[in-house]
C-alpha cells in the first residue's frame, strides 16, 4: 500500500509543476465593419372607410391589387403581404379595412417611383429605408467575426509580453450570440401625396455590423 501511494504522488508532481508555469487569461473582443446596404424596403398601408364592410374591403382589395401589379414590374423586387383586417371605425355604420404590403429589392429608384405612384392613388407609405439582405448580413458577420478573432489573438500576445510570458494557444474560444434580425433604416413615414407632387427620396448610409468573441488564452513562462 505504501508503494502505491508513493508512486501516485510521484506521478502527480510533474502535472502540478507544469500548471504552476501557466497562466489562464480570459479575454473578450468585438469588431465592427461598415457595409453598404443592398436591399431597399417600401412598406404600404392600403386603407379605406365605407358604410358597410363589403364596400371597404372592395376598395382595399382594388388598391392592393394595383400595388401588387405595379410591384411585379420592378425587376428583382419581392413582395410580402401582411395583416388584413376589417373593423367598425367609430360610428357603427362606418367600417375600416386595412391591408399592409411590403416590397423590397435592390432597385431603389424603381421602388421609390412605385411608392410615389401608390401615394398618388391614396395609399399610405409607412416606411422607406435601406437594409442588408440576408446574404450581405451573413458576409458582414463573417468578416466582423474574423477581425474579432484576429484582434483577440493579438491582445493575448500583447498581454503575454507585458506579463513576461508568451502566448501558446487558446484553451477555449466562444463566438458571440446570433445577432438580432436586421430592420430597415426608416427614412420617412408619410400619407398620400398630392397629385403632381414629386415622389419621395431616400439616401443610403453604411450600416454597422458587430460581432463579439471571447476566449481563454494559455500563457507560459519563457
Amino acid at each position: 500500500m505504501r508503494r502505491y501511494v508513493l508512486a501516485l504522488l510521484i506521478t502527480l508532481v510533474p502535472a502540478v509543476a507544469w500548471a504552476d508555469q501557466t497562466t489562464m487569461l480570459h479575454l473578450t473582443q468585438s469588431a465592427t465593419v461598415l457595409v453598404q446596404p443592398d436591399d431597399f424596403v417600401v412598406g404600404f398601408a392600403v386603407q379605406a372607410d365605407a358604410v358597410g364592410p363589403a364596400t371597404a374591403q372592395a376598395r382595399v382589395n382594388r388598391l392592393a391589387a394595383e400595388v401588387l401589379a405595379e410591384a411585379a414590374k420592378v425587376k428583382g423586387a419581392k413582395v410580402d403581404t401582411g395583416a388584413y383586417g376589417v373593423w367598425q371605425q367609430g360610428k357603427p355604420e362606418v367600417w375600416h379595412a386595412n391591408q399592409t404590403i411590403a416590397v423590397h429589392g435592390p432597385d431603389a429608384a424603381a421602388l421609390l417611383k412605385l411608392a410615389g405612384a401608390a401615394q398618388a392613388q391614396g395609399v399610405t407609405v409607412q416606411q422607406l429605408g435601406w437594409r442588408l439582405s440576408p446574404a450581405a448580413m451573413q458576409a458582414a458577420e463573417q468578416k466582423a467575426q474574423m477581425e474579432a478573432l484576429a484582434a483577440l489573438k493579438a491582445r493575448a500576445r500583447q498581454a503575454a509580453t507585458v506579463l513576461g510570458l508568451h502566448f501558446t494557444h487558446f484553451q477555449e474560444v466562444r463566438l458571440g450570440p446570433p445577432p438580432a434580425v436586421p430592420v430597415p433604416r426608416v427614412t420617412m413615414s408619410m400619407a398620400a401625396r398630392a397629385p403632381g407632387a414629386p415622389p419621395p427620396v431616400a439616401a443610403s448610409e453604411e450600416q454597422s455590423v458587430t460581432q463579439s468573441v471571447s476566449g481563454v488564452a494559455v500563457l507560459a513562462k519563457d
